[in-house]
């Protein structure tokens, strides 16, 4: 099994999603089947960044947390940068069950 190393950043942004989810979830079971998910980042500053260096560490998180059971569940991803935000940096997620959302 390959070690993965987290730097210090990636472990407070795991520790800050985890307790973010518990505000809005409290106990949780993760959720089970096929999702589709939208990520809308928020950034502090200007600065340049790319954004799926962002998602992978999300994704990640999101998994630790016990969102969902894997982040193999995701069929379906939109990403979007959105405005800047000095005070409240953030990353939104918005999740669905992706079978149910298919067209037509």
């Amino acid at each position: 099994m390959a070690t993965t190393y987290v730097s210090a950043a990636g472990v407070k942004f795991q520790k800050d999603v985890m307790a973010a989810v518990m505000d809005q979830l409290g106990q949780h079971l993760p959720i089970q089947g096929r999702l589709s998910v939208t990520m809308r980042f928020y950034a502090p500053n200007a600065r340049k960044y790319d954004i799926s260096n962002f998602v992978k560490t999300t994704e990640d998180a999101l998994t630790k947390a016990r969102v969902w059971v894997d982040d193999e569940q995701i069929d379906e991803e939109r990403l979007y940068r959105g405005q800047i935000d000095r005070v409240t940096p953030r990353v939104e997620v918005e999740i669905k069950d992706f079978l149910n959302n298919l067209p037509g």
